[in-house]
């Protein structure tokens, strides 16, 4: 009688543990599946027991809806920038020809001063509309553009000496350092990401301020430093620098939707790549991490 309990105490407690570890092997690939919808941004993802019937299969089915309808919301906001710009884009430019029209008809000083400043408003408000529609674009083209292998300490070259003849009032100053610079990507996404990060520089430094651009290669990731002596980065707006609609700008008079380091950021991913900001000792680094050929 103790032999045959103590084996059917064996067996039930074998039991209970194969059960616990095949019940245990279940949450985790659930966990690893909605973990890698969110990774891979999915809005339609296909979670491990979907079809059980008992109460994995209906907490993966929530978790199913719950990314599905997060995939939605998160494609209604990528479209919702080019949506407002096509939509305001014909009202815009029938303000815009009625004021040029008002403007030749008699008007008072202070009419023409009202006048004045709707014009203004207007040219602030294509001025956005044009960021808008940048950023819509720039997604469009990293998913078509055509890749290459390319030399990104010769772009930087040539793209730097035209930076020191458009804005004469900054010092630019270049160093490489490690071996090969040879990278696979869209050599004109690369310039314009690295003209994102110079003209955000060049606003928050001063004249006569020097902004050192670095790249180091190592064997397998590219390093590109652009560090200006400008303010330090607050500390509340850090984790938000690179969203889309956040700028830190505290001057009123420039429209700037804090557009220009998220498409940077855009053009980094999109190169596989990564983008961060940190305050230094005497200014603010953004750090770029691409991949070598």
């Amino acid at each position: 009688l103790v032999s045959f309990t103590l084996i059917a105490t064996l067996v039930a407690a074998g039991a209970l543990l194969g059960y616990a570890t095949w019940l245990s092997q279940r949450v985790r690939r659930l966990s690893l599946g909605a973990r890698r919808a969110l990774d891979d941004n999915r809005a339609h993802a296909d979670l491990p027991s979907l079809l059980a019937g008992d109460e994995i299969g209906d907490l993966s089915r929530s978790f199913a809806s719950v990314l599905k309808q997060l995939g939605e919301y998160n494609e209604y906001l990528r479209t919702l920038a080019s949506k407002l710009s096509h939509e305001l884009r014909t009202p815009l430019t029938i303000v815009k020809s009625s004021l040029e029209n008002l403007e030749h008809e008699t008007l008072s000083e202070e009419g023409r001063r009202y006048t004045g400043r709707a014009r203004d408003g207007v040219e602030r408000l294509k001025n956005i509309l044009g960021a808008m529609s940048e950023a819509s674009r720039v997604e469009e083209v990293i998913n078509q553009a055509e890749t290459e292998s390319f030399d990104l300490d010769r772009i930087l070259h040539s793209t730097i000496s035209a930076y020191r003849d458009a804005w004469l009032e900054r010092q630019f100053t270049y160093e490489k350092s490690g071996g090969s610079a040879e990278m696979q990507g869209a050599p004109e996404l690369i310039i314009q990401m690295l003209d994102k990060l110079v003209d955000n520089a060049v606003d928050f430094s001063a004249a006569g301020d020097t902004i050192a651009i670095r790249l180091h290669a190592d064997d397998k990731v590219l390093r590109l430093e652009v560090h200006n002596p400008g303010p330090p980065l607050p500390e509340k707006m850090r984790g938000q620098l690179f969203a889309s609609m956040i700028s830190v700008r505290k001057n009123g008079d420039d429209a700037h939707l804090g557009l220009g380091l998220f498409i940077a950021r855009l053009i980094a991913q999109g190169h596989g790549g990564t983008m961060q900001a940190e305050n230094v000792d005497d200014g603010v680094c953004f750090t770029v991490l691409l991949q070598k050929n």
